[in-house]
């Protein structure tokens, strides 16, 4: 709406058009909050012990549009030496990598980034080590608003802690 308002004397003069007018408003994916760490335990106890919590936290800062996170990976070669990503807390459906571009990733699905996954230690040799790690995990987080989109990568690292377990006195 045009408004012109004037009053200065004997000719008083109002003004009024109005018009339409469109707003684009051009989608921006925004980072996602995660956890900065999970603790494991050098022995596998597996069931929670041993899980790792991926979930994003979506933080749609222009509150505009639906943004979704698209996918989930984690670089391979950050994986501790000696570990093995799992999808079960039963350590039964081990995780496998593929390759993009060149380099590993293990590609979590939706559910495995909901619930987590988890490590067993499957070196003999380090289980009493207990070396923490810190995974590289990649999130995609896709914006849209009407037919317009905006995807992007974030890469944040994920501190595996993982705790000493005493194991019981061998007598012999």
């Amino acid at each position: 709406t045009y408004v012109t308002t004037e009053k200065a004397g004997e000719n008083d003069s109002k003004t009024w058009h109005t018009d339409k007018i469109n707003i684009f408003v051009n989608p921006v994916a925004d980072d996602v909050k995660i956890a900065n760490s999970s603790t494991i335990y050098e022995d596998n106890q597996g069931g929670n012990g041993n899980k790792i919590d991926l979930k994003p936290t979506l933080t749609d800062t222009d509150g505009k549009g639906v943004e979704t996170v698209e996918g989930v990976k984690i670089l391979a070669s950050s994986v501790g030496a000696g570990y093995t990503l799992y999808s079960d807390s039963g350590f039964s459906s081990a995780l496998t990598t593929t390759n993009i571009s060149g380099t590993d990733y293990y590609v979590l699905t939706k559910t495995q980034w909901e619930n987590g996954i988890y490590a067993k230690n499957t070196t003999p040799e380090l289980i009493n080590s207990n070396p923490d790690f810190t995974l590289k995990v990649t999130y995609t987080v896709k914006d849209t608003n009407g037919s317009s989109s905006d995807t992007k990568e974030y890469t944040h690292d994920h501190k595996v802690i993982v705790k000493a377990v005493t194991d019981a006195p061998t007598l012999t």
